[in-house]
């Protein structure tokens, strides 16, 4: 059995639950990691270029990592929220060459309630969880996270300003 027939047969064994999967070339590199709500119909839409057919809609880079892929591997998840966290610290820890987007130390966005401060902030943020702060996400859109702090900020007084302390340089309070 060649490697694109056995990557056909581990596609086809691959169950219909959410998680996350990996495309790795000889010598166990790992080539894309990627996420999915059903891992069977994810997987199974690579088997065109797996199966070289149909290759003028593939896009040029999908054909490349199918051609070089040995073995595809799965890690099954309870939901969407676990895949897409296993899936930026796998991308983090392998660097893949096929993913672009994770791979230059981005992530995903959070909202923050900055519980150590003696007036906290609710704010958004992508950076790393630091100890004695709340998050709640990841989310995949900047844009309706941003939209949830407004909202939030309508409904209900949050402090505005930045830094420890509440107050602006010019003396003017922000509560």
């Amino acid at each position: 059995m060649n490697a694109s027939e056995e990557l056909l047969q581990q596609v086809k064994l691959s169950p219909n639950l959410p998680g996350v999967y990996l495309f790795r070339e000889e010598g166990g590199l790992v080539l894309y990691v990627g996420k999915a709500l059903d891992l069977r119909k994810r997987l199974s839409s690579y088997l065109p270029a797996v199966e070289a057919r149909g290759l003028d809609r593939i896009p040029a880079k999908v054909i490349e990592m199918a051609g070089r892929a040995e073995s595809v591997e799965w890690i099954v998840t309870k939901n969407e929220v676990e895949a897409l966290l296993l899936e930026q610290n796998l991308v983090k820890r392998h660097r893949p060459p096929f993913n672009i987007r994770l791979r230059d130390d981005k992530s995903y966005p959070y909202i923050m309630i900055t519980a150590e401060e003696d007036y906290p902030r609710v704010i958004f943020t992508r950076k790393a969880h630091r100890r004695g702060n709340l998050y709640f996400g990841p989310f995949s859109s900047a844009r309706k996270v941003r939209e949830t702090l407004d909202a939030l900020a309508r409904v209900f007084p949050l402090r505005s300003c930045s830094g420890r302390q509440p107050g602006r340089r010019s003396g003017s309070p922000c509560l």
